[in-house]
């Protein structure tokens, strides 16, 4: 019994529970969650492979001259080297996926074909920057096909706004 103005004490009401409603998930709060979390991932493999070269290169010429003015760096270690080109190669398809990634958030393409899509051009991205840190060649070319496939099916949810 919970305590009333001393005269009436009132029963204590208990709510019933509704087993029978839907319970929430974080798609009805954010629909737009998982493709989110698909950019801060791919922002975070930019992220990572933009220190990598600066790490190489503080190791080959050393903490002092790496933050000189480094005009006379030498020749860049082949995994240096590799390092800025797989760094250069990311930032060829960066734009275009975060371009097919933010319409499909703007559009409402929420499905699983553009996660889908996402999670594969991850996968790619890092296969093929693991695949050109170690040189394998065939390999390397193949991650990126598959990089690339991502970006299709990311890309395949946004076609019929073209004639729309």
């Amino acid at each position: 019994m919970r305590p009333g103005n001393g005269l009436n004490p009132q029963p204590i009401r208990r709510r019933a529970v509704d087993r029978t409603a839907p319970r929430w998930s974080l798609r009805q709060i954010a629909p737009e969650a998982p493709m989110l979390l698909i950019i801060f991932i791919v922002l975070l493999l930019v992220f990572i492979q933009n220190v990598i070269p600066g790490y190489l290169l503080t190791q080959q010429v050393g903490p002092e001259m790496q933050m000189g003015a480094r005009d006379n760096l030498p020749e860049p270690t082949p995994a240096l080297g590799r390092a800025r080109r797989a760094l250069a190669n990311l930032h060829e398809t960066l734009p275009i996926f975060l371009t097919l990634a933010i319409l499909v958030l703007v559009l409402g393409e929420d499905g699983w074909l553009p996660v889908l899509g996402g999670v594969v051009y991850i996968a790619g991205r890092i296969g093929h920057f693991y695949c050109y840190m170690k040189a394998l060649s065939p390999w390397r070319s193949i991650a990126f096909t598959i990089s690339l496939v991502g970006m299709g099916l990311v890309a395949l949810p946004l076609m019929p706004h073209l004639w729309s």
